[in-house]
């Protein structure tokens, strides 16, 4: 793929659908051009979101191979559309399932350094994540010790 010159086109799409909000009823359009080497920038990955075929804004994303590139598109995508995950679905699933992976947005000019440790935050972000299971299962084994104790051996006869 390095030396891949071919005309960009899109690689990959997805429709979410908008379920709920003023814009209930209409479908959003993702599309992803590349990642595809651009001579005078380097890697590149641009995206364009349209809702209903007629509203679209198009962004692009560098990197330093094709897989920074499509990565850094892929947080784009999730980063723009934040504002708007509540109201949309994918597929038919749950309200604010787009179906793409949440990624831990860091600030520009972040870097690894001795005051900052992408391996330190990856760490507490899954003890928090641990932390966070545990506790709901802690809650739905209290519900179901109480009231809808029937239900923990199975439903009463």
């Amino acid at each position: 793929m390095e030396n891949d010159d071919r005309e960009p086109a899109v690689t990959a799409w997805r429709t979410l659908d908008y379920v709920d909000g003023d814009l209930k009823g209409r479908s959003l359009l993702l599309e992803v051009v590349g990642p595809y080497r651009d001579p005078a920038v380097g890697w590149v990955c641009k995206y364009t979101i349209t809702v209903d075929g007629e509203e679209s804004t198009t962004f692009e994303t560098r990197g330093g191979d094709s897989l920074q590139a499509l990565v850094l598109a892929i947080q784009g995508i999730v980063r723009d559309l934040k504002a708007d995950y509540n109201n949309l679905s994918w597929c038919g699933g749950p309200r604010g399932e787009i179906g793409l992976p949440f990624f831990m947005l860091l600030p520009a000019g972040t870097s690894s350094s001795a005051a900052f440790s992408t391996n330190k935050l990856q760490l507490d972000v899954e003890r928090a994540v641990q932390e966070y299971e545990q506790r709901i299962r802690e809650e739905n084994e209290r519900f179901f010790d109480g009231s809808g104790s029937q239900w923990r051996d199975g439903p009463s006869q």
